[in-house]
Formats: C-alpha cells, structure tokens, sequence
C-alpha cells in the first residue's frame, strides 16, 4: 500500500493498514519531522507562515476581505508529518449528526451518522471523567487523547453564563445535543499537541512492514495502459523517484493538494488539463466543489484587568518553568481559545438540532501583543490596523468570532501550471451567495447580545467600534456600520472541504464513489477532508480522522486481511 500524505487522514490510514502482516505499507510525506514548537501548544499561533506551512492563498476576493493584505486569505496548510493536526489550534470537535445523516441521503451509503459513531469512538481516548462516561459516544481507549481545557480566565467563565442567561445549556456539542455553550476540547496530552503523528505514527514505527518517507513530495500518480493507478513520482532531497505498488495508492494530500496531484496526473476538468497541456485519463469535476467555514474577526470588547489574557502571564518567566517541569500552564493550552457555541440563525429551523452558526470565545482581542503575532497570523493590513485596532493596542478583553457553518457558496482549485512546484490557484468565493452574508450578519449580531450581556458587565466589558478603513463615514451600529464590518473581517476558518467529493454513480458532481475510490481509474482511492460532500458543522480534524479510520476498514474489507500476499515497492 503506497499512502500519499501523512497528515490527520494520512497518519491514520497507513497506521492501520500497517496493521495488517500482509500489507507492506509506504507513507510519502512532503513535509519534514515535527518540532519543538509543534510540541508546545502556546505556539500554534507561531506556526502559520513558518517553514512547517504550505503557505497557500487564494485570489484576492471582491468586495470582501477588505480588512487583510490584498484582499486575500491565508489558508494554513501543515506541511509536516502529521499535516495540519501538527500546526492548527488543536480542537477537536465532530459536527453534527444531521450532516453525515445528509451524506448518507445524497447516496452515500454507509456514511450515517450511525455509522460513522463508532469510528469517532474508536479514536478517540476521552480523558474526561464527565464526557468519558457516556459511553454511547465517546471512547476512551483510543489513540486520539482529548481533553477539557484546564485554565479558565473569569471571562470564559462569564461566556458560560451568558450562554445560561440566553436560556441555552452547558454541554457536551459532540453528545446528544449540538446546540449548547461549552469549553473546547482539544487534541492535547500532558500539556503536549497530540497530533496525528504522535498519536498513531510514533508508537507504530518499528513496524517491520511499515515505512516512512519525509520531505518526500509527490508530484503525480503513475497509471498502466488500464488505467490502474501502480505507483507515484516524487521528489526527494533534490532527486526525482518512482515507487510502484501492487495493491493500492491512497491520496491523503489534503482538500488544496489531493485535487492538484490529481489534476496533474490527468484526473480533473477535461478542458482545464487540455489548457494545461495535461493527457487527460478521466474527465471529473476534481477541485470543484471548494466549501470553507467563514468566520467574522474583529468583533471585540476590552474589560479590566485581570479577567483575560494578558501578556505579563504569558511572557512571565515562571511560566515558561512551569512548562518545562510538569508541562502545566499557560503553556500547555492555546492562547485564550477557551469557549464554543451552536446557534440557530434566524434562518434555520430551529425545530432541529442542526445550529448553523457557530461562536468560538477567545479571552484576549488581535491587539494583545500590540499588533504582531495575531495580526499576522490574519494577515490584518496596516491600513486596517491603524484605523481599527491601534485603539486596542494591549488592552485586556475578549473577542467573539461567529461563524457560518453551512455555507452555500463554493468555490474551486485549479492548477496554476503543469509544474507540480506551482502553488494552485484557490478561488473559495467567499459569501458570493447572499444567503451567507445574511446569515453572517444575524450571528455577528447575537455576538454582540452575548458580550453585551449582564455576565460580562462586572468585568466593565465594553464593545470596540472602530473606524473602518473603507467605510470611514459610515454610523456606528447602524446595518450600513456591521454590513461593511463582515465585508472587512470576514476570513477562512481553515476548515476546507469538498474538492474531491464522494457520491453514488451517476451523480456527475462525484469524483470518488462511498468506497472513496476515484471513478474512471482503477487502484486509487482519496482519504481526507476533500471527499465531505458537504463541509460539516464544526472543526474538521476530528471528522477527517474518523473518515480515515473508515477508510482503513473499507480497504482491509476489500482486500481481505487474510491474504497473504505483500505489496511490494521498488525505487527506481
């Protein structure tokens, strides 16, 4: 088994085929071997835009995206072992039933949330004594270590109020109900990221029959005259290879480079790869299809001291020795990332347990540390600094990011060139469906009805309304004032989905069938967070391993874990 990609699908899925005595498994990774800073949680804000980074953007977006460098978005993609589990914000996080309830109905079969439950259980080691109990959806002897946040700041303890005040629980969002108010859970051990690579690559390495490539980037899969995928050319410390297998090549490169190394091994738009000077094998709608979860920044309210995060507690040296002895502390948590909810838009039904909008709580605001990690991170403007933020310059307080969850604009990938070195053109045209913008707005304002509530008053908080650069003479809290703010602020969540979408035969919309193999090949399949027909209603680490974790069983099931016979790979 050839796997390409050894990030959060990747890892999983040639873990457990490494499983099987009688598959002798090959992982090519791009990326090189995880860091000190990966380690340490505190850091996932300096990770985007390091070496460990893809550093992928898309084409400027017109008319949004107002408030960032060229009206683009950065999308973080990890190139790393362990992909993007080893540089993202580390929450783990399902989405909700209805979706995979959803896949299952478009002609997915085997892809109900019934369904896929237990392969969420079966990865997942709840550390939790309250969450760990119920069995019926959670697990805990499984590889993925999951855990409460420890530290809470008196404002994320007022966000749980307010979620009380507003009449809504406090609960488990990956239990029986998805519209609750609740702390993350995140993908942490021992004050350690669990990425996938620490979770299941690391204690299987000495495996006889499994192998590891890094910095290893593969540039296109190889066919036979009868279309059978038999192997992959990639390069390697400034040498090109080719390695063959006999059984299958599995693309777990990741919703921005599985599309790619499919459209430059022939598989893609025929029109698109003839421009490209591309043979074309077979003409699918690979990297259509581009749906992404869209978040508001910006929106934030400065309180007293002492009630959030504040540089003094992060920069203090007892910290970083706290850290070092017992791996405790501010340290071992992300940077004031503390608090989730699922809310009903005023246009959804809320006689459903289907939230379509989703509110991630952060203790501190982008101008903490005075305008560099955060703003960076973002890719904030200097124009939009200076007019909005500076204002906020390390200032304590709190900020309050909605974010749409079902998004009816999608967008595509498409190669720049036939070079395989080429970055790919990403267009995610963002909130070109107006039912997007409207649906942002509603939850940007029950946003606001939450900062502004009576928990947060004892802690003096007070909304930040700043001059927007584009919209300079626009009425403060007036629609015209928070239509333009979404144009401003509106920014990727990283989660990216849909480019290589599963369907049943004969949806022409398909590139992969509900055994995720590629249609019009042979011996290929895709393991990753392409294949969602539709983005789910959450973070997507935790769903792309569970797609993996199935994806395991459907190909031991299709080759039989009783054959003896060993794939084999030659470097040539």
């Amino acid at each position: 088994m050839l796997i390409v990609g050894g990030g959060s699908g990747g890892a999983v899925v040639a873990t457990r085929l490494s499983e099987v005595e009688g598959f002798n498994v090959l992982l090519l990774e791009a990326g090189g071997d995880e860091t000190l800073t990966t380690q340490i949680p505190w850091f996932h804000t300096l990770l985007p835009g390091s070496d460990l980074d893809w550093k992928f953007q898309t084409v400027p977006q017109d008319g949004f995206l107002l408030a960032y460098d060229d009206q683009v978005s950065r999308w973080p993609r990890g190139r790393v072992i362990g992909g993007t589990s080893s540089i993202n914000t580390m929450i783990y996080m399902r989405g909700n039933r209805n979706d995979y309830d959803q896949w299952a109905e478009l002609g997915n079969k085997g892809w109900s949330y019934q369904d896929v439950l237990p392969y969420f259980i079966k990865a997942e080691r709840q550390t939790d004594p309250v969450l760990a109990a119920d069995s019926l959806h959670h697990g805990t002897n499984g590889p993925l270590v999951v855990t409460t946040q420890r530290h809470r700041t008196p404002l994320m303890h007022a966000f749980l109020k307010a979620g009380r005040y507003m009449g809504y629980e406090i609960g488990d969002p990956n239990g029986y109900t998805q519209s609750v108010f609740s702390p993350f859970q995140m993908t942490i051990n021992h004050g350690k990221r669990w990425s996938t690579a620490r979770a299941y690559l690391r204690p299987t390495h000495s495996r006889k029959n499994f192998h590891v490539s890094l910095n290893s980037h593969v540039h296109r899969i190889l066919f036979d005259e009868n279309k059978r995928a038999v192997g992959v050319k990639y390069f390697h410390r400034g040498v090109m290879h080719m390695v063959r297998c006999r059984k299958e090549v599995i693309l777990s490169a990741g919703t921005v480079v599985s599309p790619q190394i499919l459209m430059l091994s022939g598989i893609g738009p025929a029109a698109h790869l003839q421009d490209m000077k591309i043979p074309v094998l077979a003409d699918l709608p690979v990297g259509e299809n581009l749906q992404d979860h869209v978040g508001v920044f910006g929106l934030s309210w400065t309180a007293k001291k002492g009630s959030g995060y504040s540089l003094l507690s992060l920069a203090n040296p007892v910290t970083f020795k706290q850290y070092y002895t017992s791996q405790t502390g501010y340290l071992a948590e992300t940077v004031g990332v503390e608090g989730n909810a699922f809310l009903h838009s005023r246009y959804a039904n809320k006689s459903l347990d289907w939230p379509d909008i989703q509110i991630f709580f952060v203790s501190a605001t982008p101008a903490l540390d005075g305008g560099q990690t955060f703003t960076s991170y973002l890719g904030i403007s200097k124009e939009t600094w200076d007019s909005y933020f500076q204002p906020l310059a390390f200032r304590e307080g709190f900020t309050i990011v909605p974010v749409l969850l079902r998004p009816f604009s999608k967008g595509y990938i498409r190669l720049r060139s036939a070079n395989p070195m080429h970055k790919p053109i990403i267009n995610p045209n963002y909130l070109k469906d107006h039912r997007d913008f409207d649906i942002l707005i509603d939850g940007l304002k029950k946003a606001i009805e939450i900062g502004n509530s009576p928990p947060f008053k004892r802690f003096q908080a007070k909304l930040h309304v700043g001059v927007l650069p584009r919209c300079p003479r626009v009425q403060p809290f007036s629609d015209e004032y928070w239509d333009c703010f979404v144009r401003h602020f509106a920014q990727t969540e990283h989660h990216v989905a849909g480019t290589c979408k599963m369907g049943p035969p004969g949806d022409p919309t398909a590139v992969v069938d509900p055994e995720l193999r590629v249609y019009g090949v042979s011996g290929l399949r895709v393991v990753d967070g392409s294949i969602m027909p539709n983005v789910v209603s959450g973070n997507t680490n935790a769903p792309i391993i569970m797609i993996a974790e199935r994806a395991s069983d459907l190909i031991k099931n299709s080759w039989r874990v009783d054959d003896d016979t060993e794939t084999s790979f030659f470097d040539f």
